[in-house]
């Protein structure tokens, strides 16, 4: 904008036309910025004035870190209008000063007395299932209870498949080495967009975009693209610099090459399917516990039915786990 101020002294025809032009020109980030932040602070009140309206609130929090690296909670509630339509409203993204839970519930607090001075309104909250946010005894939400006496915590339903998930992947030695194997492709892509930038140029080009989120997503990734990560992590080593990089990619490259971290890719690339399934399942708005039931149950049969095809499975196994050998040997 100040450049643009700075011609129109030079040029009478362009000031001119900034002096009686009637279209806005927002050229300026400071403006646009000004003009998000009063959008903000307009959806915010009508937030406020319904929530004011409201017999009962309830919050939803959950924390990630985004992809620049920073950590972010974002805070949601809930609550019914005066015509009877229950709503969700997005009240936005924080930061807070740490990661554990007087933190987090210092965070939720204070947007919480941005909306409302009465505690009593404040009837549920919500979070995934760490313990830094269900914890009973230290957690966000018995902080949080302890203020708001009627705010009873609720476990986030769509959270729980995948502790159920995770929990299960933790009782057998090989599988839990496999999957922080898996995670350890995945640690090594994020931020360094120097390695990201070799992916791109290896994987994107014969394949699908990368998705990383989500076992079953890194799971069907590592495994519809082994090789070309193989190849991926080859270039990383002749072409960086960075002896941990190539260490790294060094050691995924053997992983990615072992038999039995093969062995375990193949077996979660035939299983993940059904638990996407499952979880989508679940995660239909309209759902009563007897199609909970029956999901469940067909779950169930579909992993006893690959149970017992585990056998062929094995058979069919020999000619890749040969050819990794083969290429040990040379």
């Amino acid at each position: 904008r100040g450049l643009i101020n700075f011609s129109s002294e030079l040029d009478n025809t362009l000031k001119l036309h900034l002096e009686q032009s009637t279209v806005f020109k927002g050229l300026s980030k400071i403006i646009q910025n000004e003009m998000l932040e009063c959008k903000l602070f307009v959806i915010r009140q009508n937030i406020k004035n319904e929530i004011k309206n409201a017999d009962f609130f309830s919050v939803i929090s959950n924390e990630t870190i985004d992809v620049s690296a920073q950590f972010q909670m974002s805070i949601i509630f809930r609550y019914i209008l005066s015509n009877g339509t229950p709503v969700e409203r997005f009240w936005g993204f924080f930061n807070p000063s740490g990661h554990d839970a007087k933190s987090l519930s210092e965070c939720i607090k204070y947007n919480l007395k941005e909306v409302t001075e009465n505690h009593d309104k404040l009837i549920s909250q919500s979070y995934d299932g760490a313990a830094v946010m269900s914890g009973r005894l230290s957690g966000v939400q018995k902080l949080i209870k302890d203020e708001y006496k009627n705010a009873h915590f609720v476990h986030c339903y769509a959270h729980q498949l995948n502790l159920i998930l995770s929990q299960a992947t933790m009782h057998n030695r090989d599988v839990r080495i496999f999957f922080s194997n898996l995670t350890d492709v995945t640690n090594f892509f994020s931020n360094s967009p120097q390695r990201v930038a070799v992916l791109d140029k290896v994987v994107n080009p014969r394949s699908s975009n990368t998705r990383w989120n989500f076992k079953s997503r890194i799971v069907n990734t590592v495994h519809e693209n082994r090789e070309l990560l193989i190849e991926c992590m080859e270039e990383i080593e002749n072409t960086f610099n960075q002896n941990i990089a190539i260490n790294q990619a060094c050691a995924i490259r053997r992983m990615l090459n072992d038999e039995k971290f093969i062995f375990w890719l193949n077996v979660f690339h035939f299983l993940m399917p059904h638990v996407d399934i499952l979880y989508s399942q679940l995660q239909k708005r309209k759902i009563d516990s007897t199609e909970v039931k029956n999901a469940i149950s067909r779950f169930e049969e579909n992993i006893q039915k690959e149970r017992r095809n585990f056998d062929n499975f094995q058979n069919e196994m020999p000619g890749e786990v040969t050819q990794c050998r083969q290429k040990k040997k040379t």
